[in-house]
C-alpha cells in the first residue's frame, strides 16, 4: 500500500494505527488513479465474493475525473500489485518471502518494458 499513499502512525492506548492524510493539504496520496483503482477494485470484488454468484457480468466501466475509465478486472491476481513486498525482502531469512520479491521485482520490470510506465 506504501506505492499507494503514505501513512503516517498515530498511537492510542497502546495500539498503532496507520492514518492516511492528515489534512486535505497532506493528503498522503501518491498516486490518485492507483488508489481510485483499488478501492473500486476492492469493493467490486468483495461485493461479488460475499453474493457468491461468480456467473455475473462485470460492471460496466466507470468514467473517472480528469478523463479515462476504471474497467472492472475480474482475474483473480487483480489486487497482486497492491501487496508488494517490502524492498528489503530480498535479504529476508526465509526463501518464499525472498522469491516473491524478486518475482514482484520481475513484474514490476515486465510491466514497465511492456507499456513504458508502470501499471498503476
Amino acid at each position: 500500500f506504501s506505492h499507494v499513499a503514505s501513512e503516517h502512525v498515530v498511537f492510542v492506548r497502546s495500539v498503532s494505527h496507520m492514518l492516511v492524510g492528515q489534512s486535505d493539504e497532506a493528503n498522503g496520496v501518491r498516486s490518485v488513479n492507483a488508489l481510485r483503482n483499488l478501492l473500486f477494485q476492492s469493493l467490486f470484488s468483495g461485493c461479488r465474493l460475499n453474493v457468491s454468484d461468480f456467473d455475473w457480468s462485470p460492471p460496466p466501466p466507470i468514467d473517472l475525473d480528469g478523463g479515462g475509465q476504471w474497467s472492472f478486472d475480474e482475474g483473480k491476481d487483480a489486487l497482486d500489485w497492491a501487496v508488494e513486498p517490502a524492498v528489503h525482502a530480498k535479504n529476508s531469512c526465509s526463501a518464499s518471502i525472498r522469491i516473491a520479491a524478486e518475482a514482484s521485482e520481475l513484474r514490476r520490470q515486465n510491466t514497465v518494458i511492456r507499456s513504458g510506465t508502470p501499471r498503476l
